[in-house]
């Protein structure tokens, strides 16, 4: 992702952006720094040979051009947020910081800096720092996160960042060229979804999901969007497999056109593989295609039907005959939500986990016997599972996104699963358990 950082001079900008570069592995970038590289010259004496409005104008150009690249630190100038222009750019998915410090401690930091700063070469420095923050303080208000810099030091200040964009996370790209994707896997996330959904700035968000999973979390989701500024519809269907129809497609059709979403709107599948599988047939037919991104919230979903585009609904005749390859924006695996999961469904999901282990590795496999109780226990162990599993599956995907060749080794156990589901009418036996059975007889 891309983390902008802004503030006044002398809050941490540089020192922060370098930290934090460091500890993420992303390039960092100091937006005056380029100035001064363009122009072979110190900002003060651009100021003073071609005065404030050439180095707004170069200040402008420059930042255009850093906003179009990826994972990377970016550190502004005090003056950048002034020209919307530049807000604009950095927030295309990006995420804006605010460093904040005390116009005393300001001044004290710029003093022990060395060099001049042109906008303080006054009488009264320290008033005039007041009344420059006084000016630019609704815009530094604009920005999606603030930090007081005053009493913590430089890698405070970069873990802080780290632990409140939740950074920690171990992320896993989908690689389909123009079409790539990230998943997002960590504990206790959740409350930054919000966040990871403004990068994609969507004219509108509404969340699907079913009435058993949304009572436990969904006030979390609404808080984490309410934060980000984003008040999403809210859309519920019945829990279970037998509602993976086109009737429900047919009724949140209808929920997005009276509520008047367009082609920038995003939905946010919140829930297994049902809500998944829905929410992504939905989007990759209304209005010809929207965004959207899945939220799973069982351990079968996060390793499995949330990754790699299969979306549908079933009809009478078998199982996900209608449906599409679209792939999501993001998958964002908050493994907290496995707690409220029953026994049996994680069970049912750990199949799943097993099939990645037969056809692809030989540790993984080997780990689920050797590491049984932490992975129950919901340990690290559990994380690594799950991380390695969405691993196979997004490499074989990115070789095979249509499922032309090599991308049918992920259907080991389901042919005769499907069949076993269709026989007894979806009501006996959980998905997974019904893959279980299908991988033993294949074997």
């Amino acid at each position: 992702m891309k983390i902008v950082l802004t503030g006044f001079m002398g809050s941490g900008k540089t020192s922060v952006g370098r930290e934090l570069g460091r500890r993420l592995g992303y390039p960092f970038i100091d937006t005056d720094t380029l100035i001064e590289e363009r122009e072979g010259k110190p900002i003060s004496l651009i100021f003073k040979e071609k005065g404030e409005d050439h180095f707004r104008k170069i200040e402008r150009s420059v930042v255009r051009q850093v906003s179009l690249k990826g994972d990377i630190v970016i550190a502004t100038g005090g003056g950048v947020i002034k020209d919307r222009r530049n807000v604009d750019n950095l927030r295309s998915r990006g995420t804006i910081i605010w460093l904040k410090a005390d116009p005393a401690i300001i001044l004290k930091r710029v003093a022990t800096e060395g060099g001049k700063r042109p906008l303080l070469d006054v009488e009264e420095p320290l008033e005039e720092i007041r009344k420059l923050l006084a000016e630019r303080e609704g815009l530094y208000l604009q920005s999606d996160i603030s930090i007081n810099t005053d009493y913590i030091t430089t890698g405070e200040t970069a873990q802080e960042i780290i632990e409140m964009l939740s950074l920690d996370t171990q992320d896993i790209t989908v690689e389909l060229k123009e079409r790539s994707y990230k998943i997002m896997i960590g504990r206790r996330i959740i409350q930054k979804l919000g966040l990871r959904l403004k990068e994609f700035r969507p004219s509108r968000v509404a969340i699907v999901s079913n009435k058993t999973i949304f009572p436990l979390y969904g006030d979390d989701v609404l808080r984490s969007m309410s934060d980000s500024g984003i008040k999403p519809e809210v859309f519920l269907i019945p829990d279970g497999e037998e509602y993976k129809d086109p009737l429900w497609a047919s009724h949140l059709y209808g929920e997005l056109l009276k509520a008047r979403f367009d082609r920038d709107s995003m939905l946010v599948a919140f829930g297994g593989g049902v809500v998944g599988d829905i929410t992504g047939f939905v989007a990759s037919t209304y209005m010809r295609g929207i965004k959207y991104v899945q939220v799973p919230t069982t351990l079968l979903a996060q390793v499995d039907s949330s990754v790699g585009g299969k979306t549908g609904v079933n009809h009478p005749l078998g199982k996900n005959m209608i449906g599409t390859f679209y792939q999501p924006s993001l998958v964002f695996i908050d493994i907290a939500a496995l707690k409220t999961l029953p026994l049996r469904e994680f069970s049912a999901g750990m199949a799943e986990i097993i099939k990645y282990g037969v056809i692809a590795d030989r540790e993984l496999f080997g780990s689920l016997g050797s590491d049984k109780k932490e992975i129950l226990s919901g340990g690290d162990s559990l994380i690594y599972v799950i991380r390695r599993s969405c691993e196979i599956k997004a490499d074989i995907v990115a070789k095979d996104e249509l499922e032309g060749g090599p991308r049918a080794i992920l259907n080991f156990g389901h042919t005769i699963g499907h069949a076993i589901e269709t026989v007894t009418g979806y009501k006996r036996l959980l998905h997974g358990e019904a893959v279980a059975i299908g991988m033993c007889a294949a074997s």
